[in-house]
């Protein structure tokens, strides 16, 4: 996944970078620098987010976790 359709997929998401950051585990700099391509989408990054797109509401799934 490039850091555009990592984007692309975390928008249609309706994910805030600081949330999807949180439940990564990883610092929100780090979703961005994925976002913009500066630094490889890891593959554990990658599941999370299509697993995160079978869901009704993700962002709400992620808030009560």
């Amino acid at each position: 996944m490039t850091g555009p359709e990592f984007r692309a997929t975390v928008r249609a998401l309706g994910l805030r970078q600081k949330l999807l950051a949180q439940a990564l585990g990883v610092t929100e700099t780090t979703v961005y620098r994925w976002s913009h391509g500066k630094v490889r989408v890891p593959r554990y990054a990658e599941l999370c987010l299509s697993l995160l797109a079978k869901l009704d509401n993700p962002t709400e799934f992620l808030n009560s976790n």
